[in-house]
């Protein structure tokens, strides 16, 4: 039987009320905005949860979800490139609750996917009973955290380094797939709270994350500790207009939808 969960976050007429009241800290543009950035930082779970059948393979949904935003940070600026997960070893517990709110209001049963099982050779063509299930979304996680670097560090300069941040962070640079662990940076559970640690460690960042609580944890960060010229958020939004392509009757697959359009919001803390 479903459960009606109430709602557990922060109202979604929030961020329309802040674009009403302060437009000056929204900007629109065609591609990722080139500046003077220290960090970039991209939550991977948000990315995860953007999983489709129409992707033809598994090396396909890193190059599409990962591997290309990880470039764009690079290419725009960015030294320093963190991708966050969530780590559940760390979350709280009673996030829990809302796991088990969201599950009961999906109309979608959870597809059963065991601690131990792989992931299966080709990806469903219905995503949303997989993601569903904590176990299946560990194992991708476990499967980006191995191939993305081993696909980038070859593209990567000198000066360029790749941060895993998953239930510890990994540092990644071109000359070692082995990653160094930094033990500074504590374990901690979810992507949306990791990201100021970054911003305090290594300055502006540009944070590509379509999570509205991104915009709330920045406000209650400068509430804490101020607005400087060391310590800029932009929050860059990607918004991808997908359509499907031509199916090809030679093809027992799909193939995988290409962006028709894009368009991009930042939206600016300040």
């Amino acid at each position: 039987r479903r459960v009606r969960c109430k709602q557990m976050s922060i109202h979604s007429d929030w961020a329309r009320v802040l674009h009403e009241e302060c437009p000056q800290a929204f900007k629109k543009g065609d591609r990722v905005p080139k500046g003077e950035y220290d960090v970039g930082i991209i939550d991977g779970h948000l990315q995860m949860m953007r999983l489709h059948g129409k992707l033809p393979s598994w090396t396909k949904f890193i190059e599409y979800l990962f591997l290309k935003p990880v470039k764009k940070l690079f290419e725009a600026g960015c030294p320093v490139v963190v991708l966050c997960f969530d780590s559940y070893d760390s979350v709280p517990l009673y996030k829990g609750i809302t796991q088990a709110c969201r599950v009961a209001s999906s109309s979608a049963d959870v597809h059963p996917f065991g601690i131990h099982e792989e992931l299966p050779s080709t990806i469903p063509e219905d995503t949303t009973p997989y993601l569903l299930n904590r176990n299946f979304k560990i194992k991708l996680v476990e499967m980006v955290c191995d191939r993305l670097p081993r696909m980038l560090l070859s593209s990567l300069t000198e000066e360029q380094t790749l941060l895993i941040d998953y239930k510890r962070v990994a540092s990644y640079t071109r000359h070692s797939l082995i990653p160094v662990i930094l033990d500074h940076f504590e374990p901690m559970g979810e992507s949306d709270v990791k990201f100021c640690r970054y911003v305090k460690r290594y300055g502006n960042a540009l944070v590509h994350a379509i999570d509205g609580d991104y915009m709330v944890i920045a406000l209650l960060y400068y509430a804490k500790h101020g607005l400087f010229s060391d310590n800029r958020i932009l929050i860059y939004r990607h918004l991808a207009i997908i359509t499907p392509s031509a199916a090809s009757t030679k093809q027992k697959r799909k193939k995988p939808a290409e962006p028709e359009g894009e368009a991009e919001e930042m939206e600016e803390a300040e």
